[in-house]
């Protein structure tokens, strides 16, 4: 399957990126330039646990890492989007196309979006085929 990540209202950071964590390295960096980024990854599913090399945690505790990495610092910040929280339905229809999830990249502070983001923080939803 098929996951979008899209990050909106991304703060304005010189010199910072924010990117998907497959396994321990980062990948898919996008600059903090105040624009929307897109992510996509691939997944499958496995009964209702989905797996692959974007996924992290144990089963029934699943998430993917967005990790802000600035310059000559390395990572600063880490936000897990979680998945234990998605309805096996949502996964079922998911499977042959796939799963969206919207969310804002900047905390309430103004800094970049960090911890665990469950709904409402972040909006998920299945497009078939």
């Amino acid at each position: 399957m098929r996951i979008v990540v899209t990050g909106v209202d991304c703060p304005r950071l010189p010199g910072v990126t924010v990117g998907v964590q497959r396994g321990t390295e980062v990948v898919q960096p996008f600059p903090a330039d105040g624009s929307f980024v897109t992510w996509e990854l691939d997944a499958r599913l496995v009964g209702s646990d989905l797996r692959g090399p974007f996924v992290h945690g144990r089963p029934g505790d699943r998430f993917l890492y967005l990790s802000w990495h600035q310059e000559g610092v390395g990572r600063f910040r880490r936000a897990k989007l979680m998945l234990a929280v998605l309805p096996d339905e949502l996964l079922q229809r998911a499977e042959h196309g796939h799963l969206a999830a919207r969310l804002s990249l900047v905390m309430p502070d103004g800094s970049p979006v960090c911890a665990a983001v469950r709904p409402p923080r972040i909006e998920w939803s299945a497009l078939d085929g």
